[in-house]
């Protein structure tokens, strides 16, 4: 009977506090579903999406072991070209400004003539288009969104339509969220001199509950309860877009475009964790993209919230596993996500590690430091952060063999730590003087504030699609 009490209170609830769905904007009051006759020799596109066909193609996840560049190691490298003239001048850095301006007008241009995104944002499939699956989908995410939007009568039904084929149908999915910034993002993420690359981070935010539920999170971790990320909601980073996952049952995608606020949490951060990397072409790159279009269709169209089959860690977890990805399963960090299994509070702690600790015995002057004197910490701020990393650093720990895994640890879950601050805009914005965990030590300058993915010259479109070429027809 306690465990039937508890599972009512599982990790699930994590979800509470969900976001809405956001509705297709701006539908014209002219534009409703497609009323074509009824044709019986219409053929339509319809991938063949195997259930283990995009994994057997798509090998390119890469979990991230790049070598570890401290800041020491960057100022030591920008120290070599101190003082040097530069080779770049004035009107040449004005001729690259034009340059990417002039792309930039080209981009915006073509955005507007781009009939694959013109027909995901007004026109729906008509319903003779649509398998029977899609149609039993598309029925599901309309009792959805009438659940969280039902009491506004203000809406546009249409609205509702033309959402629900957007968040239920892969191809359309696929276009809806990733082709604006697939095929128009600035030079630096459509690069040719690179190959295509997308980080993956896992987030893992506090959840605001009553003192009942979170007295019964707190007496299930005590009795030994264990859940994959603790009792915490999760959500994913992938590239330029988050996707979280809620218990209205609705996968809600926030996409980047510039700032952190684009990406924030109005909770308590608890952790950004480095996941991996996807690297590889453009055709990995749209395999990948169609893969999480396919869960995130199936999680829309098929998925009713369960506290314990379907909730926020489960989508995570089918999410990683859907691009070859998964967390750490051994070492450090595999120790770590095991103490988080247990947590119920927002603890961002390190623990010393064995490297650390025979270090601090080697050092002389081991007694000037408080931080030689303990052997674990708790960051409340992200000062405290940025100034146990920059002592550590002062000793070299970063500096040592890149193989051991607890220095590769240490440095991971210190990142986590410090971007778990980055990722609250409600929380006021510490002013520090140096940054760690940048490449030049600026705010400005890190791996979320100045995200870095790179599409080479993908390209997604509806092109080769029978059912759009059939709507084309028909405007």
């Amino acid at each position: 009977m306690l465990n039937y009490v508890f599972s009512l209170f599982s990790s699930s609830t994590a979800d509470t506090g969900s976001a809405l769905p956001p509705l297709v904007n701006s539908v014209p009051e002219s534009v409703k579903p497609y009323s074509f006759p009824e044709e019986t020799n219409i053929t339509y596109f319809q991938p063949l999406k195997e259930e283990n066909t995009v994994s057997n193609h798509f090998s390119i996840a890469e979990v991230n072991n790049a070598p570890i560049t401290t800041t020491t190691t960057y100022e030591k490298l920008n120290s070599i070209v101190t003082g040097s003239s530069n080779y770049v001048s004035d009107f040449s850095i004005q001729g690259v400004k034009e340059e990417e301006w002039m792309y930039q007008r080209q981009m915006s241009e073509q955005l507007q003539k781009d009939k694959s995104l013109q027909l995901v944002s007004k026109y729906c499939y008509p319903d003779y288009l649509l398998t029977n699956t899609e149609k039993n989908k598309v029925n599901n995410y309309l009792q959805k969104l009438n659940k969280c939007y039902g009491s506004n009568k203000s809406l546009d039904q249409t609205s509702f339509y033309l959402t629900a084929q957007n968040n239920v149908i892969e191809e359309r999915f696929k276009i809806y969220y990733f082709a604006k910034k697939v095929n128009y993002s600035s030079k630096k993420h459509k690069s040719l001199s690179m190959e295509c690359q997308l980080s993956v981070k896992l987030l893992i935010v506090d959840i605001k509950v009553g003192s009942f539920s979170k007295l019964l999170y707190d007496t299930k971790s005590l009795m030994g309860f264990a859940n994959d990320f603790g009792y915490f909601h999760t959500s994913l980073l992938i590239g330029p877009w988050r996707f979280d996952w809620y218990n209205n049952s609705c996968v809600v995608i926030k996409e980047w475009n510039g700032k952190v606020e684009d990406l924030d949490s109005k909770q308590e951060v608890f952790a950004l964790l480095d996941i991996g990397t996807i690297k590889g072409n453009i055709y990995d790159t749209n395999l990948m993209l169609e893969a999480i279009s396919k869960v995130c269709c199936k999680w829309n169209g098929e998925v009713d919230y369960h506290q314990i089959n379907y909730n926020c860690q489960t989508f995570v977890k089918e999410m990683l596993s859907a691009i070859n990805l998964s967390v750490p399963n051994e070492g450090p960090k595999a120790r770590f996500f095991n103490y988080l299994s247990y947590e119920t509070k927002v603890k961002r702690i390190y623990n010393y590690s064995n490297t650390l600790k025979r270090l601090i015995n080697l050092l002389n002057d081991r007694n000037s430091s408080p931080y030689c004197k303990d052997d674990s910490i708790e960051f409340k701020t992200r000062a405290q952060v940025n100034e146990f990393c920059f002592w550590l650093d002062s000793i070299h720990y970063f500096n040592q063999s890149n193989d051991n895994e607890d220095i590769s640890c240490d440095f991971w879950l210190l990142k986590a730590y410090d971007r778990s601050f980055e990722m609250m805009k409600d929380k006021k914005e510490e002013t520090l003087e140096k940054y760690f965990f940048s490449q030049d030590n600026t705010l400005e300058n890190n791996s979320i504030r100045n995200m870095r993915y790179n599409f080479m010259n993908l390209n997604i479109n509806l092109n080769d699609s029978e059912r759009f070429r059939a709507c084309l027809e028909k405007q």
